[in-house]
């Protein structure tokens, strides 16, 4: 099948999932007639085209890629699939195996490293006497550093780590992040993860006492989420109204910092999703611990 096909195809199929009216699909971007032939298979999208639509129909380069030319997963990616999938089923034994197995492979990179340390915190995540290496630390510290560019696994990677990482090198990391905002914000989903990475760099900032930092990322916070409709990432909306109240409790204003994180909580809880409310509870009395 040539590639005008399965894109067509999938295009097409994916279309039809969202029962997306054509004339809506294509306002602004091109006429009903262009589109039915790229759906066809009998003209190839431009650029413009290929990225506008994409958009319209809420897709990102990686489900493309991997849904129309069926790659497979990169052993990283997979080595991630596994950490996740042991993870949340609390399987601390197998992760483990699974981490071990990949230490002893030979000639890791620093990026092999990055996603050890994600599995090394989530082993500890759920058994506080396993150790994080502090080598590996250092090694992950100095790959983000040095990264020249950013991807949407770079900053969900990064964004999980922010609590390992030295403070001052992920301070520094974030300016270099900044850099490519424009580029990694493009899509929604990398929208989304990038809001994601700003509240957990914020929270870290919160715990250091630093809520001068802490102030400038939720003005990138703010900037962001006003460019989307108020329906969208209410998941993430308030997690950060979570971090606000934490910065009103560490600025004198208990009060207001105690009822802003309780209801946050409160949200969460009335949609049941309980596990994130476990972890907030934990993060709250964490807060109340820092300004005894």
């Amino acid at each position: 099948m040539l590639i005008e096909e399965m894109m067509g195809e999938f295009f097409k199929n994916r279309r039809k999932e969202q029962r997306c009216k054509v004339d809506l699909l294509t306002d602004g971007i091109c006429d009903r007639r262009t589109y039915y032939a790229i759906e066809d298979g009998k003209q190839r999208m431009n650029f413009v085209y290929f990225m506008d639509l994409s958009s319209s129909l809420g897709l990102s380069l990686d489900e493309i890629t991997l849904r129309v030319f069926d790659y497979q997963l990169s052993p990283n990616k997979e080595f991630m699939r596994k950490t996740l999938n042991f993870y949340l089923t609390k399987n601390v034994v197998s992760l483990k195996e699974l981490y071990q197995t990949k230490v002893a492979e030979k000639d890791l990179d620093n990026a092999d490293h990055a996603h050890l340390l994600m599995a090394a915190a989530m082993i500890n995540d759920m058994d506080l006497e396993f150790v994080i290496p502090q080598k590996i630390v250092e090694k992950v510290a100095e790959f983000f550093f040095t990264l020249s560019y950013w991807g949407i696994n770079d900053v969900i990677l990064f964004g999980s780590l922010t609590d390992i990482l030295p403070f001052k090198i992920m301070k520094q990391t974030m300016q270099r992040i900044f850099e490519q905002k424009e580029a990694l914000c493009f899509e929604e989903r990398g929208k989304r993860n990038f809001l994601i990475l700003l509240i957990n760099v914020s929270y870290r900032c919160l715990r250091e006492n630093d809520l001068a930092k802490a102030a400038e990322f939720f003005s990138e916070i703010e900037a962001v989420l006003a460019t989307q409709r108020n329906e969208e990432n209410i998941h993430t909306r308030f997690l950060f109204k979570f971090v606000k109240g934490y910065y009103f409790l560490l600025s004198g204003k208990k009060e207001m910092g105690l009822k802003t994180m309780n209801h946050a909580i409160g949200i969460f809880s009335v949609n049941e999703c309980f596990e994130l409310v476990d972890k907030l509870r934990v993060y709250y009395n964490e807060a109340l611990e820092q300004v005894k």
